[in-house]
């Protein structure tokens, strides 16, 4: 079995990163590797600097990646309670804006909307940093 055909097998788990190490690379080789989600691609011989800083590199992107799955999960779960009111106002909270200039459109008063902005901001906090990959989930805030 080749490294590519082993890359292969292991591309639907949730394997750590793969760097391949080789003394026969070729471009076509490389960018196969690369566009199957390689951290990187060494040829032999190589550098043991460069090899730690391949790994190095390689194990804080997965940290990231895995960190970032996780809020996305939490976040689709913590969505998922919101009522059907706070689905259609949460896109104008995560904007800027928020909800102040719209609540008399959608005749929400100030109590009511003060409540409504808490719970959907909690759970806006709760996300932190996914934000980025969450608002591409959401309807468009028009």
């Amino acid at each position: 079995m080749t490294g590519l055909e082993l890359q292969t097998r292991l591309a639907n788990r949730d394997g750590p990163p793969i760097i391949f190490l080789t003394g026969h690379g070729d471009i076509p080789t490389t960018v196969k590797a690369m566009k199957g989600g390689a951290a990187e691609f060494l040829l032999k011989p190589f550098d043991e600097d460069d090899l730690v800083r391949a790994i190095d590199a390689a194990i804080a992107f997965d940290r990231r990646e895995k960190a970032e799955e996780g809020s996305l999960r939490d976040f689709k779960s913590r969505y998922a309670t919101l009522t059907p009111r706070e689905s259609e106002v949460f896109p104008y909270v995560i904007a800027a804006g928020g909800l102040r200039p719209r609540a008399p459109r959608w005749n929400i008063t100030q109590p009511p909307l003060q409540e409504l902005a808490q719970h959907v901001s909690t759970l806006r906090a709760s996300i932190g940093g996914a934000l980025r990959g969450i608002k591409v989930l959401l309807p468009r805030a028009r």
